[in-house]
């Protein structure tokens, strides 16, 4: 009988426990997607209706916590030729009634108009709030994935060795002109 009871109490639990690709969680992967495209797509109109009123970041390339998005400076950048692409990888989602933390990592790539630019991998953690008309970025931290090995990767080395003859350090350059539109 107690092992009756035992193995009810058990499944009950299970049962309350959400479930791992529920509505909810794939609605938040669909709002990260959304999120991301739409700087592909130079959508500025998208991205504004994504971020939640007081929106904060800590960007990638450092600094302090910068406050809100400003859609007409976007709409600005994309203009002279700024692009982003970024693709999302290893999403993950926790969700917490009305909120959602997703980690995992971007490969980006920021360039300008007649520049050159380089692909890097950023880490990503962020918190979505879901409202009435959906999920909306609340606060986002992103940072540059550093790998910790002997020799980084070729196509690595070989950026920084040109970036070393030419004196610049032209991703950072990106990414802070990328910043100040944010």
């Amino acid at each position: 009988m107690n092992n009756l009871r035992h193995s009810l109490a058990v499944f009950c639990t299970l049962a309350l426990l959400p479930a791992r690709g529920s509505a909810d969680e794939e609605s938040v992967r669909s709002a990260v997607m959304e999120h991301y495209q739409a700087f592909a797509a130079k959508n500025h109109e998208v991205l504004g209706r994504n971020f939640a009123p007081g929106y904060t970041i800590f960007s990638s390339s450092g600094g302090l916590l910068r406050e809100g998005f400003d859609q007409g400076r976007m709409k600005s950048g994309f203009k002279a030729g700024l692009t982003f692409d970024f693709k999302p990888r290893h999403i993950e989602v926790q969700l917490f009634d009305n909120m959602a933390v997703v980690t995992g990592y971007l490969d980006a790539r920021i360039s300008m108009k007649k520049q050159r630019s380089r692909r890097h991998t950023l880490r990503l953690s962020s918190v979505w709030v879901k409202q009435e008309a959906g999920w909306h970025l609340v606060h986002e931290h992103l940072s540059r994935l550093v790998l910790r090995t002997g020799s980084p990767p070729a196509r690595q080395s070989e950026t920084a060795v040109q970036q070393e003859k030419q004196g610049i350090d032209f991703e950072s350059w990106l990414l802070t002109f990328a910043d100040i539109l944010f």
